[in-house]
């Protein structure tokens, strides 16, 4: 599948997490909240245009800018249509929390990279002729220091409401 996704090693909610196993509970909805939360924490970088560590991304030329404003797209960093951000969701199980955008270009505008054309010997951007275009990385995708603070508060909240049961 293309697209692109993020796991997290969460060794500092390891004990709330085996405490809440030792009391019998099911995980599922504290993964299904988790999931929740780092989904909405993606889709606001997508207002604030940052990273997960709070580094702007790229802004994209004046040129691009003019040509999507043109063709009465949204001009901001990684909008256009709204397909990318669109295809962002998470899914949980009993286990695990994933964030994932599923779009075709998700991973190129997570990680950058160099676009080349499939067949022929040149991409067709703007009315011009490239042998490659280089994309800035953009991450939307992975954990901020609020998102490790909300997921430990939730699996606190979690553990308390199993423990009152």
């Amino acid at each position: 599948m293309a697209g692109a996704s993020f796991e997290v090693d969460l060794r500092t909610a390891a004990h709330l997490f085996d405490r809440i196993k030792a009391a019998g509970r099911s995980m599922q909805p504290l993964m299904a909240e988790i999931g929740s939360v780092l989904e909405d924490s993606t889709r606001q970088r997508f207002r604030t245009q940052q990273s997960p560590d709070g580094i702007p991304w790229a802004p994209i030329s004046d040129e691009w800018k003019a040509e999507k404003a043109e063709r009465g797209f949204a001009t901001g960093v990684l909008k256009m249509r709204g397909d990318l951000l669109n295809s962002v969701r998470y899914e949980s199980d009993a286990n695990s929390a994933t964030v994932i955008a599923s779009a075709p270009y998700a991973a190129i505008h997570q990680f950058g990279g160099v676009i080349r054309p499939k067949r022929g010997r040149a991409l067709r951007v703007r009315g011009r002729f490239l042998s490659s275009v280089t994309m800035p990385a953009r991450p939307y995708l992975g954990m901020s220091d609020d998102d490790r603070f909300e997921v430990l508060d939730a699996a606190r909240d979690f553990l308390r409401r199993a423990a009152a049961r």
